[in-house]
């Protein structure tokens, strides 16, 4: 059987009028409440979530494209995310990169930006042909946001 939430129970008892402007009882209020608040369950714990995490889920900003860039030249790949949730990383034709900004083993490779703003640039510093390649921004899932993913392939273009 329904249960009512307890913020309907307080509501109930103290609207006491109808649009007539004649008294009604509890009952009634319950009543008219039930037929209106009725809803399948998700609805429920939707109605109780606080502001913050409903209807603010993580998306791109600014996603990465597509970069042809010369050899030798500096590549900046753009991810930027709005209501920021996840841990962020690249990826490097399915390699994960890692969370930091200074990325072990790739020494011209740095994320530039800050959480805050939910900027995580991915430089890429004297390009070579070893550095093309598919990329992938990647957000992961927090709290009740889904992973996001996005992918730009950087081509170097040899001088």
């Amino acid at each position: 059987m329904f249960q009512w939430p307890p913020y309907l129970s307080t509501i109930s008892s103290t609207l006491t009028l109808n649009a007539m402007g004649t008294q009604n009882s509890r009952e009634s209020l319950r009543s008219y409440f039930d037929a209106i608040c009725i809803v399948p369950l998700i609805g429920l714990i939707s109605m109780h979530l606080p502001l913050s995490c409903h209807g603010q889920q993580q998306k791109f900003r600014v996603t990465p494209h597509d970069l042809q860039v010369l050899e030798g030249a500096e590549a900046m790949l753009r991810c930027e995310v709005s209501n920021l949730a996840g841990a962020v990383q690249w990826t490097k034709d399915g390699f994960a990169l890692g969370f930091s900004a200074v990325i072990p083993g790739f020494p011209r490779y740095s994320v530039l930006g800050d959480r805050k703003q939910g900027a995580y640039n991915l430089r890429i510093s004297n390009a070579s042909i070893t550095d093309d390649a598919e990329y992938q921004c990647q957000v992961g899932p927090a709290r009740l946001n889904s992973a996001i993913r996005a992918n730009a392939k950087l081509t170097v273009i040899c001088k």
